[in-house]
């Protein structure tokens, strides 16, 4: 869950200014690289709650968000982000790259 505070996807490899938490450290396991797509699966049996924003620090990066128990947004919102795709689906990564 995001609440109001909100909450940061750290895709910078050196440290980072971000709107939500100011400067944040380089992320060490980003070797090889930023991501192109940042993909969270939730398994659980409760709907996801975005209540607050999700920025992607460093490196703009498409976020997908999925959790078949379902997604309630009130106030959640993007930064940063290259686009946003919100489903109750399963994620399908064929090859490195998402399918579904």
């Amino acid at each position: 869950d995001v609440d109001s505070r909100g909450a940061i996807l750290n895709n910078s490899r050196r440290n980072t200014q971000t709107q939500l938490g100011g400067w944040i450290q380089g992320n060490p396991w980003l070797a090889t690289g930023e991501a192109r797509v940042i993909v969270n699966q939730v398994n659980s049996a409760n709907p996801s709650l975005l209540n607050g924003y999700i920025e992607v620090g460093g490196r703009r990066a498409e976020v997908v968000l999925a959790n078949p128990a379902g997604i309630q947004v009130d106030g959640g919102g993007f930064i940063n982000a290259a686009g946003a795709t919100l489903t109750t689906g399963l994620p399908f990564i064929r090859n490195g790259q998402l399918d579904g």
